[in-house]
């Protein structure tokens, strides 16, 4: 019989939120990638989990042991990542699901939905906690900071909205002007937050204030990563080069050629190194100290 393998893995996890360019998702521990198609083990190549066709969006529970899928048919399912099964579904969305995450004590996870709704949910029995509908269009990314202390979303109605973590209550609205944020990146202090799209804008969470809104010459931002201690911020644009910032002076301290689009940045734990990931699975890292 003929195996699944997975060619090239890639060995670094990241992650990009929201369904522009299709969910990839990389476990904590760097053990498991998951995409359209399953998850699959990096080690070895093979695919321990057979996803159905309609995944939109995925997220690893922070011990790897499960995965969590959002589906084109309404539905958000959970998976055991050893055995391969399906361990429930969190029935009640009734649009399409774009946005999934787990709380750190993976005792809860967030979905978001294209019925514009924020979803709460009991993980071990799929109840269902609080539903919020403040968002006005379709939910397109969603994030848990601080510890579970927060929740952060963005939608089509062009807000990004902080929540508060365990009961949903809404904290402050970022008006993100006409621009619909791709990918969520936090801070490692969980104090700022960076969407990106057409501008990368960094946002105060603790006051919902602009710090810095930075605009591609080349119309459009893929994907932004801090680096470990919070002093640097990567981005990169449509027209493909990696620029990083010193998040006190917000000026530019070196600019990095690349190859292609990139789906996303990760720094290496030390801070040293930074891989831009590619759509082909390839990746390009340089020294970044």
């Amino acid at each position: 019989m003929k195996q699944n393998t997975l060619p090239r893995p890639n060995k670094l996890p990241f992650s990009l939120t929201g369904r522009f360019f299709g969910p990839r998702v990389f476990s904590a521990d760097q053990a498991f990638v998951a995409q359209r198609d399953g998850v699959w083990e990096i080690a070895t190549g093979q695919k321990r989990v057979a996803f159905p066709s309609t995944v939109e969006a995925l997220a690893f529970a922070p011990d790897n042991r499960l995965v969590l899928s959002g589906h084109n048919d309404n539905s958000v399912r959970l998976w055991d990542i050893a055995t391969g099964r399906e361990l429930r579904q969190f029935v009640g969305h009734t649009a399409p699901v774009h946005a999934v995450a787990f709380f750190p004590d993976s005792k809860r996870i967030v979905t978001g939905g294209y019925d514009k709704t924020l979803r709460l949910w009991e993980t071990a029995t799929g109840k269902l906690l609080v539903v919020k509908t403040n968002h006005t269009k379709e939910i397109s990314s969603v994030g848990v900071f601080l510890e579970g202390q927060r929740i952060v979303t963005s939608a089509y109605d062009n807000t990004t909205r902080v929540w508060e973590g365990r009961s949903g209550k809404p904290l402050c609205v970022l008006d993100t002007k006409l621009i619909v944020p791709s990918a969520l990146t936090f801070s490692p202090d969980g104090q700022r937050l960076v969407t990106t799209y057409y501008t990368c804008t960094v946002w105060d969470l603790r006051t919902g204030n602009l710090i810095k809104k930075i605009i591609s010459e080349h119309n459009q931002y893929y994907a932004a990563a801090f680096s470990p201690d919070g002093k640097r911020l990567a981005t990169t644009d449509q027209q493909g080069s990696v620029v990083l910032w010193d998040t006190e002076t917000w000026q530019e301290t070196l600019t990095l050629p690349t190859s292609d689009y990139v789906l996303s940045l990760t720094f290496t734990p030390d801070g040293q190194r930074l891989t831009a990931h590619y759509r082909d699975r390839k990746e390009q890292t340089w020294q970044a100290s």
